[in-house]
């Protein structure tokens, strides 16, 4: 009788940090400008963006100013592997507190020079600015340690080697239609529930959100590993369905703020967690 049937669902998930320790140099070159020497790999989720970022804030710098440069295994004993949530936790609490040596060695240094605490001086975009106006650019203090042997790097080390309850809570509701005659289903809302702290970049907790619920769509209804005899039969792409555009349906977002979280400037993950309602 062409009538359809409605049905509204809710899942519900919890999910702890992954364990590991990182490792993160933050130094000043020749020029001026602050670099990043990590072994993590930016995989598309932005991970170097995060770090940039907590770099600059936690020094006072430009994030323009700051470049991330990619080490290997001769630039430190051990680091992470990317999963678990983890990036921003592990590697972002050592870059912050790489940066936060350098800065205090580039204060205290500047207050030596201007014979003053070093508890009024402060590193504001490319420029080190002094409690009586004294004022010195990042390039000029680069040059000028360069000529006297002086180099500025600093490392940070972070480490949580076992899983500490640090959890952190989700839900989504979908409503969905479905065809009784032809079985077909139409997903016409889902609403993800996000519990989270300090959001460090909009842009890409937006985008890891709306990520992980399309690839939980399509775990749940359209995507298949059929093998015959322990041999996959889906043999590439063109035979494996993901969601496409007209599969994925309205989505809405509400994202609840806990001041508690354990990473940079008390932030929580967000990667994997949408994925799993």
């Amino acid at each position: 009788n062409g009538k359809l049937f409605k049905g509204k669902g809710v899942g519900l998930c919890l999910r702890d940090i992954g364990p590991g320790e990182a490792n993160i140099e933050v130094g000043l070159n020749g020029e001026g400008k602050v670099y990043i020497l990590t072994t993590v790999t930016d995989t598309g989720a932005g991970a170097y963006t995060i770090l940039r970022q907590v770099v600059a804030e936690t020094l006072g710098a430009n994030i323009e100013n700051v470049e991330v440069i990619s080490g290997n295994t001769d630039s430190f004993a051990t680091d992470i592997a990317l999963g678990g949530s983890r990036v921003t936790y592990l590697a972002g609490q050592a870059a912050a507190s790489a940066a936060l040596q350098l800065r205090r060695r580039i204060t205290e240094s500047a207050a030596t020079r201007w014979r003053c605490a070093a508890e009024g001086i402060r590193i504001a975009g490319a420029v080190i600015l002094g409690p009586r106006g004294n004022q010195l650019s990042l390039t000029d203090f680069a040059a000028k340690s360069a000529a006297e042997g002086i180099s500025w790097k600093e490392r940070g080390h972070f480490a949580n080697r076992e899983r500490k309850g640090t959890l952190s809570f989700f839900a989504q509701t979908a409503e969905v239609e479905i065809d009784p005659e032809t079985g077909r289903l139409t997903l016409l809302k889902i609403t993800a529930f996000n519990d989270v702290g300090t959001i460090i970049n909009p842009l890409h907790h937006q985008g890891q959100v709306e990520g992980g619920v399309v690839q939980g769509l399509g775990f749940a209804l359209v995507e298949n590993l059929p093998d015959e005899h322990g041999k996959i039969v889906t043999a590439n792409l063109g035979e494996y369905k993901i969601p496409a555009v007209g599969d994925i349906p309205r989505l809405d977002t509400v994202n609840i703020y806990d001041p508690e979280g354990l990473g940079p400037f008390h932030s929580k993950p967000i990667g994997e967690n949408t994925g799993t309602p």
